[in-house]
């Protein structure tokens, strides 16, 4: 698991992302596996500065299929 969550940065830094969106993709990664309602989590994500963060969170808001989480059971 942990090279994986290397070679995601990587790939996200060749893809011209800055240090500060791929620290923003952390910490809203981190948010998904909390266990808190999904909604909350959602609000939190589109809340913030980062681009790239409020469309993860419209990503999970419009999916049709959902998002095995935590809070949700």
């Amino acid at each position: 698991a942990w090279a994986s969550v290397w070679t995601r940065k990587f790939g996200l830094r060749r893809a011209g992302f800055k240090a500060a969106e791929i620290a923003a993709l952390k910490d809203a990664y981190g948010l998904l596996y909390r266990k808190v309602p999904l909604a909350e989590v959602i609000a939190t994500m589109k809340a913030s500065a980062s681009g790239a963060v409020k469309e993860l969170a419209a990503f999970l808001e419009s999916s049709k299929r959902g998002f095995a989480h935590p809070g949700s059971g």
